[in-house]
C-alpha cells in the first residue's frame, strides 16, 4: 500500500520551512511519498487549496492513502508512522477538537446547520480540526463530490476557522464516518500555556491559534523548536 503526505504552502517561508522539512524527514524515515504545492488552484479562501489533494490522487493513481498536513505543523523525531496505526480505509481520521472547555467549545459554530450531528465522548458535537486528516483513495473516490464549493451554509462565523466548519458540515451531510486521532498527532495548545515544553512529547505539534509558549512569537517558536528537536 502506497502512502503519501500532501501539503501546500504559499507565502513567507520563515518558520514554515522548518515545519515542512520535519515532514520531509518523517516521510524519508517511513518510506512515505511527500508532495508540497506552492501554487494556487482555487479562488476564494486560501485554505481551500488543501483540496488540491484530489488532483494529486488523479495524477498519482498508485497512491492508496493520503495524509493532509498543514504547513504550520512540526513533526517530532519520535513520531511513529501514522499510517501503521490508523488502518480503516472506510473512514476519515482527524482530531476531534470539540471540548467542554470554553476555549475549545465548537458547538456554537455548527448549531443549526444540520439537525442530526454526531456526538463525541465528551458530550459535544463532533468537530474535527482540518490540520491533519487521513483519507483513503477508496473513500474519496466513493465521495468524489464531498468537497462541494457551491454548498456552503450561510451562517454567522461560518468562515471563522477558514474552511474548517464548512468541511465538518460536508462530512456530516455526506454521512462520512470520522474517527479521531490521538491528540499527539495534532497537538494544539487548546488555550493553555506550555511552561514545561510538553509539546515536545507530541508527535505532530500544530502551531495553530495564539502562541502561548516558547518566545510567544509563532515564527520564532517554530524555528527554535525545530532546532531543539533536530539539532540544526
Amino acid at each position: 500500500m502506497v502512502n503519501a503526505i500532501f501539503q501546500f504552502f504559499i507565502g513567507d517561508p520563515k518558520g514554515y520551512k522548518e515545519c515542512i522539512t520535519s515532514v520531509s524527514l518523517y516521510c524519508k524515515k517511513y518510506g512515505i511519498e511527500h508532495y508540497v504545492s506552492t501554487k494556487r488552484m482555487f479562488s476564494g479562501h486560501i485554505m481551500f487549496e488543501k483540496y488540491q489533494l484530489m488532483e494529486l490522487l488523479n495524477q498519482k493513481p498508485h497512491i492508496d492513502r493520503i495524509l493532509y498536513v498543514d504547513a504550520d505543523i512540526l513533526v517530532t523525531p519520535n513520531a511513529p508512522n501514522i499510517f501503521d496505526l490508523y488502518l480503516d480505509t472506510s473512514c476519515v481520521y482527524a482530531y476531534d477538537e470539540n471540548d467542554r472547555t470554553e476555549w475549545m467549545d465548537r458547538d456554537k459554530y455548527i448549531e443549526g446547520i444540520l439537525d442530526l450531528w454526531p456526538m463525541n465522548s465528551r458530550g459535544k458535537k463532533q468537530y474535527i480540526n482540518a490540520g491533519v486528516m487521513l483519507f483513503s483513495r477508496d473513500i474519496l473516490e466513493k465521495n468524489h463530490r464531498l468537497f462541494d464549493l457551491t454548498d456552503i451554509p450561510v451562517k454567522d462565523d461560518i468562515w471563522y476557522f477558514g474552511d474548517q466548519t464548512i468541511l465538518n458540515y460536508w462530512l456530516v451531510k455526506n454521512k462520512i464516518t470520522v474517527n479521531s486521532f490521538d491528540y499527539r498527532f495534532n497537538r494544539m495548545d487548546l488555550g493553555n500555556y506550555d511552561p514545561e515544553d510538553n509539546r515536545y512529547n507530541a508527535y505532530f505539534i500544530h502551531y495553530a491559534g495564539p502562541c502561548k509558549y516558547g518566545s510567544g512569537n509563532k515564527i520564532e517558536t517554530m524555528i527554535s523548536d525545530f532546532k531543539k528537536l533536530y539539532g540544526n
